[in-house]
Parts: C-alpha cells; structure tokens; sequence
C-alpha cells in the first residue's frame, strides 16, 4: 500500500516535469527564464507553503515541541552527514564538483516533494505536513550558511545576518504568531497564501523539467559521483535517519514524517545555491536532475520499510 501511495504520488509529480521540458525544447521559452522561475521558488513559493503548512494546524505544546524537534533532529543530520563526507573528501574539495556532492549528501526535497508524499501516506494529520516546515527551515537555515560555505569556499556566509535574513526564518517568524494564537491568515490574503504554495510543487518539477531540456544527458546518467551523491542521500541517510528515529521517544507518526522527508531526494536548493553563490551550477544541475529521476524508484522502495 505504502509503495503504491508513493510510487503514484512521485509519478504524479514527475509528469509536471513534462510542460517545463517541451517549453524549453520547443523555444517557447528561453534558458535565461529558469533562474528567474527557480528564484521565484526560493523567495516567494517555498515561503508561503512554510506559512500554509503552520498556519494549517492547531497549536498545542506537543506540537510546537515536535516542530522544535524535527529542526533539531534535521538540521543536526544535515551537518553531520556533511562534515564527514567534507572530512572524507578532503583533499578533492578544491573541486567544486565534490563539493557539490557534499552538500547534495544530506540536502533533501523535504517540502515541494515532501509533503505530497507525507499527505498521501499520514492522512489526516496537519501536525506532519507542518513538521515539513519545520524540515525546510533547517535545510535553508543549513543551505544560506553552511551549504553555500562548503560551494563557494567562503567563510563569510556562516554568520547570524544569514541565519535571521532569508526567505525561510522571515516565514517562520511571520507564521509564529498566527500559529500559537490558532489564527488562520486573515481573507484573500490567507487564500493567496494557500494558492502560491500550493503551487510550489508543480513549479518545482516544471523547473526540472526545463533544466533537464538544457542539460547533458551523459553528464546526469553517466557520471559515477552523482550516483554514489544520490546513493547516500536517497538510501544511505534515510537509513540512518530510521535508525536515529527508532530510538527516539516520538510518536510514530513523527517518525513516520522524520523518515519519510530523509527519502526524499536531491533538493533543487543545492543548484539554488550554487546559482547564487555562482559556482558549481552544472554538477549540482546533473545530480539534482538524477536524484529527482531516479526518486520514483528509490522513494516507493524506502518507504516500504515503515
């Protein structure tokens, strides 16, 4: 049941990859526009979807304990994962390419592939979808510091302005009072905040698809680092993430959400990133790309195991 669910969820999501491809196959729309349709992501969807998926469940102690968990359990995995695979690599981080790989070890798709999956597979549990926004907050939290750190070799982005100052805290912070006072966003305001996020997921894959249009296949399919890079992130971490949830005293459908979010793959944020720091975009498009293809056999396939 569990593989069917995802295995179609995924599937589902992949299709909307298909408009975005012939688009820019077809001419009808540049390469120049994907960065700007990837930037429109990263500061205006990925936002909103934050603030509909806390606003969209009710306050109590448990839940705000578990939103504080999952950031702490997500975040905390990412720099691990990381660090040992920046300590194993080295010598070859003067490659961008390895960087690359490093970074995209432990940076998952945990909102815009995330909470379709959690929806079809923990139904009729608002406190999982919101434990995606608490997921997403470490990743960008991990991603404007650490992440783009480790891509352009500058320690001037591990700093509190990088922490507080990004699209991800400032959605957090203005979805905090709505939250605990049980508030929804008030009218056509709230409507329009629902609508842009829920419209993340199908522009996420659109922007795949338009990316994969413009990218070498060989590069993608082809190069053996990309697939060790989604081998440790889509089977490796959420093995490990299983583990780690095992022996913690949640509630299993935190569990269930913990695990679920660590087998989504590659996210889209490492090219992001790479985009804006301006160094390594083609490696981070190619393992981004086979990450998110091969998702549809290795999400369904993890998710068996719960």
């Amino acid at each position: 049941m569990n593989f069917t669910l995802a295995f179609k969820t995924v599937a589902v999501m992949l299709l909307c990859a298909v408009p975005g491809f012939i688009l820019i196959k077809s001419r009808v729309i540049g390469e120049k526009f994907i960065s700007a349709f990837a930037k429109l992501l990263l500061y205006v969807c990925q936002p909103c979807l934050v603030v509909d998926s806390m606003t969209g469940v009710d306050f109590s102690s448990s839940v705000a304990t578990g939103l504080a968990v999952v950031f702490a359990v997500v975040l905390l995995s990412e720099l691990v994962t990381s660090g040992i695979l920046f300590l194993l690599l080295k010598n070859k981080q003067t490659d961008v390419r390895y960087r690359i790989m490093t970074i995209a070890s432990c940076m998952g798709n945990v909102s815009f592939m995330g909470i379709p999956v959690i929806r079809a597979l923990i139904p009729g549990n608002p406190a999982a979808v919101a434990y995606t926004a608490a997921a997403s907050f470490a990743l960008n939290v991990y991603g404007w510091t650490v992440a783009s750190a480790i891509i352009s070799r500058n320690k001037k982005y591990i700093s509190a302005k990088k922490i507080f100052l990004n699209p991800a805290t400032v959605a957090v912070a203005v979805s905090i009072p709505f939250f605990v006072t049980n508030t929804d966003v008030p009218g056509a305001l709230g409507d329009m905040v629902s609508l842009i996020g829920h419209f993340a997921t199908p522009l996420c894959m659109i922007v795949m698809g338009a990316r994969l249009a413009t990218s070498s296949a060989k590069e993608i399919f082809l190069t053996p680092r990309n697939y060790v890079a989604v081998a440790i992130k889509q089977i490796a971490y959420p093995l490990v993430m299983l583990g780690i949830v095992t022996l913690l005293p949640l509630d299993v459908d935190m569990k269930r959400a913990l695990y679920i979010m660590a087998c989504c793959p590659v996210a889209s944020m490492v090219l992001n990133f790479s985009e804006l720091v301006g160094e390594g975009t083609r490696p981070a498009a190619s393992v981004l790309l086979l990450g998110t293809s091969l998702s549809s056999i290795t999400l369904p396939l993890m998710v068996l195991l719960i």
